[in-house]
């Protein structure tokens, strides 16, 4: 996150926690409720209405999903979340994924935002897979469509 100014960080971060649901969908379920990656312990407004971002940042827990606390420390965001894994498929994919994904949201409005991924999990999936491109949505739709009677929603759509 070296290169991003406070503004993209705030709008990464606020991305990533309008969609921690799908982002967690991808990954195994037994990370799902582990204590080293859970889910954010703020709602996804909080990111916009605090002043310092980077106060903001540095009182959020490291055991989440997305560990923003790193910003402070590292000045990167962590991405906990994922199991680990020998396969190099899985490994690339996880990283082009991520990459598209904050390349696509850096320098979106909150607004913008909210209409891309907030209030409806189709149109947030809609979104995500757009970002992705035909060869990732492929590969993660499977793990979505896996997913999805088993994922209990309790984040930012109004299901």
């Amino acid at each position: 996150m070296r290169w991003a100014n406070t503004a993209q960080q705030r709008a990464i971060a606020y991305a990533y926690r309008l969609t921690f649901e799908l982002w967690q969908q991808l990954v195994r379920e037994d990370r799902w409720g582990n204590t080293y990656c859970g889910e954010p312990e703020y709602e996804p407004e909080d990111i916009w209405q605090t002043e310092d971002f980077r106060q903001f940042a540095r009182s959020c827990s490291r055991y989440e999903f997305v560990n923003l606390r790193a910003l402070h420390d590292h000045t990167t965001y962590e991405l906990r979340g994922y199991q680990g894994t020998l396969d190099a498929k899985e490994i690339c994919n996880w990283i082009k994924a991520h990459l598209l994904f904050v390349d696509a949201v850096q320098d979106l409005s909150k607004d913008d935002l909210d209409k891309k991924f907030a209030g409806s999990r189709g149109r947030a999936k809609r979104n995500m897979r757009k970002i992705f491109g035909p060869v990732l949505s492929r590969y993660y739709s499977k793990l979505w469509r896996k997913h999805v009677r088993r994922f209990v929603t309790k984040g930012a759509w109004a299901n």
